[in-house]
């Protein structure tokens, strides 16, 4: 699959396969190598993934303060924990980007300079667009950009997303909830003001449905998750403070399927991000928030 990808990504985005194959030569490997892993998800996608919770809480619902939130705990195998890295990157005349990521991925999970974040939920589904930018390279664009409606302009002109997943894309005017993939960008409604999100598609239009061939029950558990997150803010105080999304995040109810999980697939981190007019911030903690670990600041 790395080498139908390899030649469109070389043409439309040079620069980022320019950066995959020095990470190869670093590695000592073939840079189809590293394209594989950054085209890691429209491979096991089809198979299996990971699962994950994630929301965010936009300015005008946070509180006096106007923060914009966004958090999610990222869930897959136990043994991946070593593999993540947090990972700063500096490259002229685009934004400076912090970003928790596997070695040898190249976009993911984090924020930017300019003040825009963003986090993932995986979805399983077989359609494939090798034309369009992987999931984790589309991270990346996102990570390059310079504000919410600026990435949703790019989003958009891209046409799409080469396999499937939901992006959930930040900065202190807001948050959206996108649901990308070979057929469009989907935007996914607030609830509480709040949106949130977990592993199986909600905002794909009727007239589509047939069109997409996804596994809605390959994490049966997801469903559950999204109505527990959901309770969680309907119920907590109205103020939003790091420490009230940590604690949604560490929910253990409905284990080993849980916000915070453990088992075959378990938390291996949890990411907590606010933005400001005048900064970002971002919290990252190993394994399960709910076992009291310090987090990892940075920021900008």
């Amino acid at each position: 699959m790395a080498s139908t990808f390899a030649p469109n990504i070389q043409s439309k985005w040079p620069w980022l396969y320019e950066e995959m194959k020095g990470v190869a030569d670093g590695a000592g490997v073939e840079v189809l190598d590293v394209v594989a892993l950054n085209c890691r998800s429209e491979i096991a996608l089809t198979k299996f993934s990971d699962g994950c919770t994630s929301l965010a809480c936009p300015s005008t619902t946070s509180g006096a303060d106007g923060s914009t939130w966004l958090a999610q705990n990222w869930d897959w195998k136990h043994e991946q924990q070593e593999n993540m890295i947090l990972l700063h990157i500096h490259a002229d005349g685009k934004p400076k980007i912090s970003m928790v990521t596997e070695a040898g991925i190249i976009g993911k999970i984090g924020l930017n300079s300019s003040g825009v974040g963003v986090c993932l939920n995986a979805i399983r589904a077989t359609n494939l667009d090798p034309t369009l930018p992987p999931i984790h390279l589309a991270l990346r664009l996102v990570l390059e950009s310079a504000s919410l409606d600026n990435t949703l302009k790019m989003l958009e002109k891209e046409g799409g997303v080469a396999g499937f997943g939901h992006f959930l894309i930040a900065d202190h005017t807001g948050a959206k909830g996108c649901e990308v993939g070979p057929k469009g960008i989907f935007a996914v409604d607030s609830e509480h003001g709040w949106v949130t999100h977990t592993n199986h598609l909600v905002a794909i239009p009727d007239a589509l449905k047939d069109e997409i061939d996804d596994d809605p029950e390959w994490l049966a558990d997801s469903p559950v998750r999204l109505a527990r997150i959901r309770e969680l803010i309907k119920n907590a105080p109205a103020e939003v403070r790091q420490e009230r999304i940590r604690s949604m995040l560490s929910d253990e109810q409905n284990q080993p399927g849980a916000i915070c999980r453990e088992g075959d697939l378990e938390t291996v981190f949890s990411i907590i991000m606010e933005f400001k007019k005048d900064g970002s911030m971002g919290w990252v903690v190993e394994g399960r928030p709910s076992e009291g670990q310090k987090a990892v600041t940075f920021g900008y």
